[in-house]
């Protein structure tokens, strides 16, 4: 079971991943503070995060193989 240092930096790599740049080296300078194991443990997120790219973004089969309909657009359920 993940301890309380796993979830906060996961907290604060959600959180960092609105942030770009310079941006965002003060805000993990601000919210990690003094504590280079938990900044560490945010970068290598932040840094296996942006390696992932597009990763599954997209049905790996294509719009043609959804296990699912798209919901309806005209607002209506079905």
């Amino acid at each position: 079971m993940p301890g309380p240092s796993f979830h906060r930096a996961t907290e604060i790599f959600l959180a960092a991943r609105r942030y770009r740049g310079h941006q965002r080296v003060i805000y993990l300078a601000e919210t990690c503070g003094s504590d280079a194991a938990l900044r560490a443990e945010v970068e290598s997120l932040l840094a296996s995060d942006a390696d992932s790219g597009e990763f599954l973004d997209e049905p790996a089969l294509g719009e043609d193989f959804r296990l699912s309909p798209p919901p309806p657009t005209d607002g209506n359920r079905r």
